[in-house]
């Protein structure tokens, strides 16, 4: 839902405006090596194989993996997303050559309600904050009113969203909603699975 209202009245210029998104995302899904993947790096001396280090396509044709990472599970969670933004502004033609611009935007995210537990770390929840006012200040001055120089300047604040494909990729990563795990073997047991 996106709405902007003008006002135009003497030497000023107002407009308000509102921009509202719902997000319900039935499927949200990430690339998690289901079907296996070899990294292949510089390794150290390889006791047995080689005295001297390799680089990784000495690696490779030795078939001596770095890692392998498989996932399993379920890759897709479905999860909803609001976020709105309102802004206020006034053109105001104070002379003939000056204009100011001044503003107030404000903007928030709804996340939906989740908490993680970190072995080690403890329990948090999904970071949000309510105070993203943002104002703004500017102007337009033609130093001599003739029409040929203008000079412009301005100051703000600015935020931005989240990526609101994070709550998707935390449910998705985090094993909780849909029982991914990652297998991760790093050499020399990636050697085994190659």
């Amino acid at each position: 839902l996106v709405e902007t209202l003008s006002y135009f009245k003497g030497s000023h210029q107002v407009k308000a405006g509102i921009d509202f998104n719902y997000i319900d995302h039935q499927v949200q899904e990430l690339p998690l090596n289901f079907g296996g993947r070899y990294t292949f790096a510089s390794l150290p001396v390889v006791p047995g194989v080689t005295d001297t280090p390799l680089s990784s396509i000495q690696a490779l044709a030795l078939g001596l993996p770095a890692a392998y990472v498989q996932g399993y599970g379920e890759s897709s969670v479905p999860y909803k997303y609001k976020d709105v933004s309102l802004f206020l502004q006034d053109d105001w033609r104070v002379g003939r050559n000056l204009t100011l611009k001044l503003g107030v935007r404000y903007q928030k995210q709804f996340w939906p309600a989740m908490s993680f537990d970190v072995a080690g770390v403890g329990t948090y929840g999904f970071p949000s904050d309510g105070d993203n006012v943002a104002p703004r200040v500017g102007f337009a001055w033609d130093p001599w009113g003739d029409k040929k120089t203008s000079l412009h300047g301005a100051y703000g604040r600015f935020f931005d969203n989240h990526i609101t494909g994070i709550v998707g990729i935390v449910g998705a990563i985090n094993g909780s909603a849909n029982g991914v795990r990652t297998l991760v073997l790093r050499f020399p047991a990636a050697v085994t699975a190659w």
